[in-house]
């Protein structure tokens, strides 16, 4: 049976979205009004689900910076105008079969940290994840999965219509299914990628969950590698040949670019030979190169490709002449939460450069600041751009011998973003400690507590106690810890947030609290030791999960837990986030009269001056801040 639109359904959805295409702003209730219309079509319009999911994380977004109010006005971005064209174009042939058979293909994947795999019938097949991919959540990875077991098996799926996916991995099944989904931006995109390859090869898929225990086969080929058939070249050492080659074909050859070589495999490697007359003919070829392998296909899929633009950081140092151990230590220099922020804005400027065909190594402070205005026009903080405008100077831009975060239009250029955007700060109230303090002395007494809550307990407890982030309490350490009488001691040894040279790491004292029992730190983590004994195997970390295997946690879920407590305690998540327990910490100290040299030093915070003047307190020493906030 084949379902299709009335032809004036048609003419509403394909009127409605030229419309709003044509618009740079409107009100974010327009946006809604259209989506509505787009979402009660999907019955009938099959790969309607495709096409939506952009304009609609930009309206989620827009309603959050304008606090629910839907009269607001909104950006109508690039990535929105993309998905509306499609539904303009594409509206009239749209139709929906339904009852289409069993599948005629089963195939299993499972994905790990190290690699994939993938079993269809009596074939096996799996590999290990690049050095891009292997960072990605495990969500994504099993998604990825899916695609390269789709690729790798395409020879026996060229006359099938219907296969099945089996995935241990629930949140692949429903982001296959559902063709997308709003949660994840990153598996968004592969689903999406997943899809379109399907599309193109005429595959209609469907994803079932398998349990863990019966996915053995694949899960071995996620593990299990022989690796001496897998390699590949070291991408450092052949850029700097392949550029080098590329001079000398330039030399013999005059204006014809030769940067390529013919492959068995076009689809999977694209050559260029070309004529080309443009300043770096090296790149030149490369960008020709990556024009083929997206020729044919829309604007939007082009965001699907995949850049390392931290490589190209080193890439470009080297070309200077700096050796591959020192590049590495001025890579160092950037923490990797900084490289991955960094990744995503180079990323976006490879893009950019690339759709206007455009040297993205040589170019001008004008297509620069054309970048920086398309990234506003998208809808990005003063604080986004700034980020943007850093990474680029990390990528080594400079103009007139100067870097591109320090050129006087570029400073001008964000001045001018500040007064159009101003930042807006979210940290005039805080929650009260009080209000959280009330549930956890409902959680006792501890000995007759389910582990998870003990969990939940005792992280809040000592964000609370410490002033302390999520990535301290992810660093606490069995092996670290120094138990006294009336307090554990734990030293960190590690990278923090706030760490500089010249300072020394705070410790985490969780000391006891005679007051109330109920909110002693101290016999909380007696009770939990005494309960993960165990479970915790040779786990050192002092946190594990909860559910098994009970490994330990990552900085994310223990933010995720902070934020649970605070909910259960009836405190607005949406507003206030698991980093706000260090202001609501340190401000019920302050407001119990607690010096500022402890606040200081339980925070990790550098400037005791500036901090010391805006309380208008003198700097003394003692060590009563937890006792403090305890208080109410």
């Amino acid at each position: 049976m084949i379902v299709t639109l009335p032809v004036e359904k048609q003419d509403t959805i394909a009127k409605e979205c030229k419309q709003l295409q044509s618009k740079n702003k409107c009100k974010i209730r327009e946006v809604a009004r259209v989506l509505g219309i787009l979402i009660s079509s999907l019955p009938a319009v099959e790969f309607g689900k495709l096409y939506y999911r952009k304009i609609e994380r930009e309206k989620i977004k827009a309603l959050k910076l304008a606090m629910g109010d839907f009269d607001s006005e909104m950006f109508v971005t690039s990535e929105m105008k993309q998905d509306l064209k499609w539904w303009s174009d594409n509206i009239y042939t749209q139709k929906r079969k339904f009852n289409r058979g069993n599948p005629q293909v089963i195939i299993q994947t499972d994905a790990s940290k190290l690699g994939w795999g993938a079993v269809l019938n009596e074939q096996k097949i799996g590999s290990r994840w690049s050095n891009d991919e292997k960072d990605n959540h495990i969500n994504c990875l099993e998604l990825l999965a899916v695609y390269y077991a789709l690729k790798s098996f395409k020879d026996d799926l060229n006359t099938v219509e219907n296969v099945k996916i089996l995935t241990d991995n629930t949140t692949a099944v429903s982001y296959i299914n559902s063709m997308g989904g709003i949660k994840s931006i990153e598996c968004n995109r592969i689903a999406r990628k997943i899809w379109i390859w399907c599309i193109e090869h005429q595959i209609w898929l469907i994803a079932t969950h398998i349990p863990g225990k019966l996915n053995t086969k694949a899960d071995y080929q996620s593990r299990n590698f022989n690796d001496q058939i897998e390699w590949q070249l070291n991408k450092n050492n052949f850029e700097k040949h392949d550029r080098t080659l590329c001079k000398e074909d330039y030399k013999r050859q005059g204006r014809r670019a030769v940067c390529g070589t013919t492959l068995a495999n076009p689809t999977m490697v694209c050559s260029s030979n070309e004529t080309v007359n443009k300043q770096s003919i090296c790149y030149q070829s490369k960008q020709k190169a990556i024009d083929s392998t997206i020729q044919g296909h829309s604007s939007s899929f082009r965001k699907d490709i995949e850049f390392d633009g931290m490589s190209d950081i080193r890439n470009r140092l080297q070309n200077r002449g700096i050796s591959e151990k020192t590049s590495t230590i001025i890579m160092a220099s950037w923490r990797s939460g900084t490289q991955k922020q960094y990744k995503t804005y180079i990323k976006k400027w490879f893009i950019f450069c690339l759709e206007r065909k455009e040297d993205k190594f040589h170019t001008s402070v004008e297509l620069v600041l054309e970048f920086l205005t398309y990234l506003f026009e998208c809808g990005l903080s003063y604080s986004a751009l700034n980020s943007a405008r850093s990474a680029l100077s990390a990528f080594g831009l400079t103009f007139d011998n100067v870097p591109v975060g320090k050129h006087p239009l570029v400073i001008r250029f964000l001045k001018g973003v500040y007064h159009l955007r101003p930042t807006v700060h979210n940290d005039v109230n805080i929650w009260d400690v009080s209000i959280v303090l009330r549930l956890l002395r409902r959680l006792s007494p501890v000995a007759d507590i389910s582990v998870k809550d003990l969990t939940l307990k005792l992280v809040m407890l000592i964000a609370l106690t410490n002033a302390t982030r999520s990535q301290s309490i992810h660093l606490l350490k069995l092996s670290n810890m120094q138990k006294q009488k009336d307090c554990f001691r734990f030293k960190i040894f590690d990278l923090l947030k706030q760490s500089r040279p010249g300072y020394k790491n705070p410790e985490v004292i969780l000391k006891s609290f005679p007051p109330d029992r109920r909110l002693c730190v101290y016999l909380v983590l007696k009770e939990y030791l005494k309960r993960t004994v165990d479970i915790r195997s040779e786990e050192d970390s002092l946190i594990l999960s909860y559910i098994k295997p009970h490994k330990k946690v990552s900085c994310s879920t223990i933010s995720r837990w902070i934020k649970s407590i605070m909910c259960r305690a009836g405190i607005d998540t949406s507003i206030f986030k698991a980093h706000s327990t260090r202001s609501a910490s340190t401000s019920k100290a302050k407001q119990n009269n607690v010096p500022v040299s402890d606040i200081l030093a339980k925070a990790g915070w550098s400037s005791s001056t500036t901090f010391g003047k805006f309380y208008d307190k003198t700097v003394t020493t003692s060590d009563v801040f937890a006792e403090k906030v305890l208080q109410i």
